[in-house]
């Protein structure tokens, strides 16, 4: 800053000798002097252009290496590194272009100033100079373009989500939160309507896969991985920059937005390149979001991808955290490692006191309550009893077939209760088989809660509803 301040400041006293200068040779005019006497003024004029620019040009670098030690370090992304050299290859052509260009019109007025007895030729038109220094601009415009296009291209086209560390950032006035997804790398849904001031994601508690996102306090990324954030705003427009990676992309309030780098550095080694020990990647935003603006910085932390590993395990679930909060919205949660007390009465056990043999020969079928682990299908010692019971009447009738079906309540979910009724009665059949039953004489079914005989809004009811069937084929 204080570079630019001493070059802005030599300019100004350069223009202003230059007119002083120039109100004497008006004032000696004034007093007299022939109109046609040159004199010194011409000379003076002439001499100063030259020495205007070279002393403008030794301030200008001046400023440059005094400004320097305040520049970014070198990118610590790969698509950072490409853009970084777009610029830098641009900033050489227009200075090679600005070199020449003021080299003419600074050192040409000393070189050719006026002298008595010589005339300027004057040089209407050159069609084949205007066609050059038409010509090669646009060509190197073209290039520009083209090339820029190109790198563009392969910075938005976007990789697979598979491969990629999926992230949420949202902004608000005035924080930025982050938001993770869990062992299922699933972001889970969100509502903008669920958000309140314990939701403030607005997660959405009826998806599954939210239930292992962890909201953490930094944003962690790991080296060398793709990292895509999705972008997205609760109130007003802000950016997410991230200066270090040459990041930036608006977060716009109902139109999600998304990024994707690749970080090449982790913090530790910007700190060792940087000579920094306290350095510190961190998320800013770079609209003027709000009087609060100022406050919407964020940590990060870039971590090789062991260490990033090790961190994600050791992040808490947000519904963990917030276990009270998710019961007043899905009733019944308990967090992992959480003790809660029921009132809910233990069902009664019904104990079956029916001949099996002589149920299926008469009638042909016979309703059990068999034991089984609970929510499982491993067969307990106490269900043997009735296990040998329907294999005595297979036995007692060679020809016999039977169709054993599983029932359960309606507790929990439909569809989890039918596979675990098709479970059971897979159990039934495949201890017949070790005893020694054909298996084309036996078939399982499972019909979940489906097929009630008992009000499933007791207790009592749900008992007799968890049965196994067996029917004569």
């Amino acid at each position: 800053m204080n570079g630019l301040m001493l070059t802005a400041v030599g300019a100004l006293i350069l223009i202003i000798l230059v007119l002083v200068y120039r109100i004497h040779t008006l004032v000696v005019v004034m007093r007299g002097a022939k109109s046609g006497d040159i004199g010194m003024a011409n000379k003076v004029n002439a001499f100063i252009f030259p020495v205007f620019f070279f002393v403008g040009l030794a301030l200008f670098y001046w400023s440059y290496q005094s400004a320097k030690p305040y520049f970014l370090p070198e990118a610590a992304s790969e698509h950072g590194k490409i853009t970084d050299g777009i610029f830098w290859e641009v900033m050489l052509i227009l200075l090679i272009a600005f070199l020449v260009t003021n080299v003419l019109l600074y050192v040409f007025p000393f070189l050719y100033q006026y002298k008595e007895g010589k005339k300027a030729y004057f040089y209407p038109d050159n069609h084949k100079l205007e066609m050059v220094w038409t010509v090669i601009p646009a060509l190197v415009m073209a290039f520009f373009v083209v090339f820029g296009l190109i790198e563009w291209n392969k910075i938005f086209t976007f990789p697979e989500e598979s491969k990629c560390e999926v992230i949420e950032i949202m902004g608000k006035q005035f924080a930025w939160q982050v938001r993770y997804p869990g062992q299922d790398n699933t972001l889970g849904k969100y509502k903008f309507k669920e958000i309140d001031a314990t939701n403030e994601f607005g997660i959405d508690l009826t998806d599954k896969a939210s239930f292992d996102d962890f909201i953490p306090r930094e944003l962690h990324i790991p080296k060398g991985k793709p990292v895509l954030l999705r972008i997205r705003a609760r109130d007003v427009l802000h950016s997410v920059f991230l200066p270090h990676f040459r990041v930036k992309m608006d977060a716009v309030p109902g139109m999600p937005t998304k990024f994707w780098f690749v970080p090449t550095k982790t913090t530790a080694e910007m700190r060792a390149e940087t000579g920094n020990p306290k350095f510190n990647y961190e998320l800013a935003c770079t609209e003027i979001c709000g009087r609060g603006h100022f406050a919407m910085r964020f940590l990060v932390v870039v971590d090789d991808s062991a260490d990033y590993e090790v961190w994600k395990k050791k992040q808490n679930p947000w519904v963990n955290e917030n276990a009270d909060y998710v019961r007043t919205k899905v009733p019944g949660f308990v967090a992992p490692g959480e003790e809660v007390k029921t009132t809910t009465p233990v069902a009664p056990v019904i104990v079956d006191t029916v001949n099996v043999v002589e149920e299926l020969t008469k009638k042909g079928e016979v309703s059990l309550h068999i034991n089984f682990a609970s929510g499982s299908s491993d067969l307990t010692d106490a269900s043997m009893p009735s296990v040998k019971s329907i294999f005595e009447f297979l036995t007692s009738d060679k020809k016999a077939k039977i169709e054993i079906s599983g029932h359960t309540d309606n507790s929990g979910d439909a569809k989890k209760n039918k596979d675990l009724s098709k479970q059971r009665a897979q159990a039934i059949v495949d201890a017949l088989v070790k005893l020694g039953i054909a298996k084309k004489r036996l078939e399982a079914k499972g019909f979940g809660a489906e097929k009630p005989v008992a009000d499933n809004a007791t207790e009592e009811g749900k008992a007799q509803n968890r049965r196994v069937e067996i029917k004569k084929i």
